[in-house]
Formats: structure tokens, C-alpha cells, sequence
């Protein structure tokens, strides 16, 4: 694929999903990333294991590649919670 995807979006979502789920060798963190060619758009999703301890966030992460493909890309990113999987889909550029 040509498409590409702006400087540490991955690893962003990737810290989002560590960050905000328990973690443990009961409980592993898998994380899902596949792409749908077309529509030209990359999913990061996974299972939601809700820490108990949560740690303060600054609430930056998600807004930050929201705002940024908001600069580089007329198509939205969308984000879905239901509670059991937590699904970021990005557009492709």
C-alpha cells in the first residue's frame, strides 16, 4: 500500500490502549490493527479491561490525532466505545 499515516499516531493509540486497560498475564492486552482497503482506512482496536487504579490522564491523546487529521485530511476519525472493544478508525493519506 501506498497509503501512509502521520508520524506516532500508531504509538499513540498503542499508549492509549496500555494506558487505560489492566494488563497482566490473566488478562493480556491484544490489540487488533487492520486496514480496510476501500475505504483507505486503518483500525486500532481492542477488548476493554478497565484498570482499577486508574491513573490520571491529561486527555490529550485521542483529541491530539483528531485535531491533526483535522489539518492533513478532509475525512474524520472516528471512535467507538461499546463498552466491551474500544475502535479507533483513522483515514489513510
Amino acid at each position: 500500500m501506498d497509503a501512509k499515516v502521520p508520524p506516532l499516531v500508531l504509538q499513540l493509540l498503542l499508549e492509549n490502549a496500555v494506558k487505560h486497560n489492566a494488563v497482566s498475564a490473566e488478562t493480556p492486552l491484544d490489540v487488533v490493527i487492520y486496514d480496510n482497503k476501500s475505504a483507505a482506512r486503518l483500525y486500532v482496536k481492542n477488548k476493554i479491561n478497565k484498570r482499577r487504579n486508574k491513573e490520571p490522564g491529561t486527555g490529550t491523546g485521542l483529541p491530539n490525532i483528531v485535531n491533526r487529521y483535522k489539518l492533513l485530511s478532509k475525512e474524520e476519525v472516528t471512535i467507538e466505545n461499546n463498552l466491551e472493544e474500544f475502535t479507533v478508525s483513522i483515514p489513510l493519506i
